[in-house]
């Protein structure tokens, strides 16, 4: 399964500076394709794309004035973090960039 750095290659993540929670940019799956041929038409798109694929609840970063990016939080224990990042670059590589 692809780490953290695999996820770096697509999506932009920032380490929260005293938050609980992140926004992960997504700019560069604007155009990328799913598996099933479809692709990216916006946020929600994408946020519903990683709850399917990647089992990660997020919030668009539209509902913030923030796209392309969506939101995750980070009150979790670094373990939990780590898998959902891990989870997140998985569901990543499966595209067609």
């Amino acid at each position: 399964m692809p780490g953290p750095k695999a996820l770096a290659n697509a999506l932009a993540l920032d380490s929260p500076k005293g938050a609980f929670y992140t926004y992960i940019g997504w700019a560069a799956l604007i155009g990328a394709k799913r598996p099933a041929g479809s692709t990216f038409a916006g946020d929600v798109a994408v946020t519903k794309y990683m709850l399917d694929e990647a089992y990660v609840g997020s919030v668009t970063g539209f509902a913030h004035g923030l796209s392309p990016f969506f939101r995750i939080s980070t009150d979790r224990p670094d373990d939990v973090l780590s898998d959902t990042v891990n989870r997140i670059a998985a569901a990543s590589s499966r595209l067609d960039i």
